[in-house]
């Protein structure tokens, strides 16, 4: 009976033990199983995270690139459209040099022109007034073949056989009459 009373009480303590330990183990088991998921999740959470940012730095790159890319090619059309201004500036001032100096040549031909007026008109009054000169004491000896009996300076040469007389200016007469 004390052998059974043993054995009853050792089977309870062992029952109790070992439910205890399950307990124990399975609650353990429990917290760490869940502790290791969280961390995992946390750990999954912070790749996810960490992916977002790569990713948001990865378009603030494509962007900036864009932003710099685009000021590159509005610098280079502020270089072109400046270039082009300069060449219209540079082709304004050849025009304009290109007029100023054709009225220069304008005015020294217009000039040279009534220079050329100024002098020729002198000698072609002089030969007209000679001419009429000419014709007019022409027709005065032939008006009056007495010329030479008048007070008049012209002189006559002798006449020569079988012409008529003819009567010249002198020198100093014709001096006269075109110079005053």
């Amino acid at each position: 009976a004390a052998k059974k009373t043993h054995t009853k009480r050792h089977a309870k303590a062992y029952s109790t033990t070992k439910k205890a330990h399950s307990k124990r183990h399975a609650k353990a088991s429990s917290t760490t199983k869940k502790t290791h998921s969280q961390h995992h999740a946390n750990a999954s959470a912070a790749k996810k995270t960490h992916s977002k940012r790569h990713v948001k730095a990865s378009v603030a790159k494509k962007t900036h690139s864009k932003r710099h890319a685009k000021a590159s090619a509005e610098k280079k059309n502020h270089s072109k459209r400046h270039a082009k201004a300069s060449d219209a500036k540079k082709n304004h001032s050849k025009r304009h040099a290109k007029a100023s100096a054709e009225k220069k040549n304008h005015s020294k031909r217009h000039a040279k022109a009534s220079s050329t007026t100024k002098k020729t008109r002198p000698t072609n009054e002089s030969k007209t007034r000679i001419i009429s000169i000419v014709k007019e004491s022409t027709n005065v000896n032939v008006a009056h073949p007495d010329h030479s009996a008048h007070s008049s300076p012209h002189t006559t040469q002798p006449a020569i056989q079988g012409q008529p007389t003819t009567p010249v200016p002198s020198k100093k007469s014709w001096l006269g009459s075109i110079f005053g």
